[in-house]
């Protein structure tokens, strides 16, 4: 019974390796995308989440465009919170935080990725009895967006001609 199930299990990988199958990693980038200038504000948790994906990639972030073959340029970049709806007794019930960035890719100086205007969103409900928790969960839902917003400006960026 154990040699059935392991041939079976071996049969079964030998297919999936055999149709293409691949366990999705992280996504590769153009090769002009080595060594990458980003311009924009350094302290902002976007600029580090965009900083961390490329470096776990493989790829150099550098610090002036002349030594790029690459340059991400964040245009411009807001987030926050707005409220989604309010109790009977007009009290915020729930908030949407949002992440919303502008960017432009450039590759060996021409021009890739035009302006473009990404916003990414996620709401949460509010308890006036836990606010400190509340305001945890918004600073995580904000950190996260970050790293979201930077995974999808890398997987527009992997297609940049």
């Amino acid at each position: 019974m154990k040699f059935l199930q392991n041939s079976l299990i071996s049969l079964l990988l030998l297919a999936l390796t055999g149709c293409g199958f691949q366990l999705r990693g992280a996504n590769a980038l153009p090769a002009e995308m080595s060594r990458v200038h980003i311009q924009g504000n350094q302290s902002t948790e976007l600029y580090q989440a965009l900083r961390r994906a490329l470096l776990m990639r493989n790829v150099a972030v550098v610090s002036t465009s002349t030594e790029s073959t690459a340059q991400l340029i964040l245009l411009e970049e807001d987030h926050g919170q707005r409220i989604l709806s309010v109790t009977a007794t007009d009290g915020p019930e729930e908030y949407e935080v949002f992440q919303t960035v502008t960017f432009s890719l450039s590759l060996n100086d021409t021009p890739s990725i035009e302006s473009q205007r990404l916003t990414l969103t996620r709401d949460y409900t509010f308890d006036k009895d836990d606010i400190l928790g509340k305001r945890h969960e918004f600073e995580s839902l904000r950190s996260a967006l970050a790293v979201e917003m930077a995974q999808a400006i890398l997987r527009r960026a992997r297609y940049a001609q």
